[in-house]
């Protein structure tokens, strides 16, 4: 509905909102320009506190954070006294969520070859299209060692879209206590067979993992329509494994080396940790002990977070 007025316009939305609309040809008028400085309905004013730091001083804690991956490590509140601000930890929060930057935890830095690259490239893009219910088909599997103690995460300051950037990844370190534990999951049956590889089998090799872990995802895998994911380690990426398993009917997704970012089953093992870490902390050498922990963190991811997670 339209009114017509030399003056003033009114309309009536679809929506039942009235516009009102002042012509441009009479903005030049004193009662208008007048009026327009004079509301007499109240204009609403936006609220919250406004940021401490303006556009050069942002420019500026980006620029540092960026410089080095020793930077991107610093706790937020040691920053102030760093630079010599004189403002409160509640500005440099507001400044990194305006430029976009979080704290997140770093990744265990891959080793990636140019040639690791391509793969991983080639990889992503032969996928790139699957559906979920081709993603729901892989029994994601692999192994993991577990000690007892704090689940340590580096936290970095980074933007989205920079987990893999050099200075926001954490070189990974070798642990000599614990114990390895092999699971699997997939996003048509949720969470899958898991087991400890016992101290008294040794190292992981293509025999041993043929003796103790094939039968497991044999026995599991078979009339499922599964299809096996397993990483390039030696014992799994053996010519005998593949074999072992060709004979067992299995199929198996080729995988690109050092990926571990593209396995959800990384999800799991972090939950695990975190869950050991909250509940005990504590460093201790008790290895029935450690069992019972990872056990206990093993069976308290729900089937509802795998298929979340895949």
């Amino acid at each position: 509905m339209n009114y017509d007025d030399p003056y003033l316009s009114f309309s009536e939305t679809s929506d039942d909102e009235e516009v009102y609309e002042v012509p441009a040809p009479k903005i030049k008028r004193p009662d208008f320009r007048y009026a327009l400085a004079h509301r007499l309905t109240p204009q609403k004013v936006k609220s919250g506190r406004r940021p401490l730091l303006g556009p050069s001083d942002r420019k500026l804690l980006i620029e540092w954070v960026c410089a080095s991956a020793a930077n991107r490590r610093v706790e937020w509140y040691r920053i102030l006294a760093i630079l010599g601000w004189n403002c409160k930890v509640y500005a440099i929060i507001i400044a990194f969520k305006i430029e976009g930057f979080s704290r997140r935890s770093a990744l265990k830095k891959p080793k990636l070859s140019l040639d690791n690259i391509q793969k991983r490239l080639q990889w992503a893009t032969e996928h790139f299209n699957w559906t979920e219910e081709q993603w729901f088909q892989i029994l994601w599997t692999d192994e993991t060692w577990v000690r007892p103690g704090k689940h340590r995460k580096v936290k970095v300051t980074r933007r989205k879209g920079e987990a893999l950037h050099r200075d926001c990844v954490e070189p990974k370190v070798q642990r000599q206590i614990g114990w390895m534990f092999w699971g699997c999951i997939s996003g048509k049956y949720g969470k899958g067979p898991g087991f400890f590889w016992e101290k008294s089998w040794g190292s992981i090799n293509q025999d041993s993992y043929q003796e103790h872990t094939v039968p497991v995802i044999d026995s599991y895998i078979q009339g499922k329509g599964l299809i096996l994911m397993q990483d390039n380690a030696g014992g799994h990426a053996a010519k005998s494994t593949q074999e072992e398993l060709k004979r067992r009917g299995i199929i198996v997704i080729q995988w690109p080396a050092n990926s571990p970012d593209l396995n959800p089953i990384e999800t799991v093992w972090n939950w695990m940790k975190d869950y050991i870490q909250k509940k005990w902390g504590l460093i201790h050498k008790s290895y029935p002990q450690l069992r019972q922990q990872v056990t206990e963190a093993w069976d308290s991811i729900a089937e509802s977070d795998i298929l979340e997670l895949i």
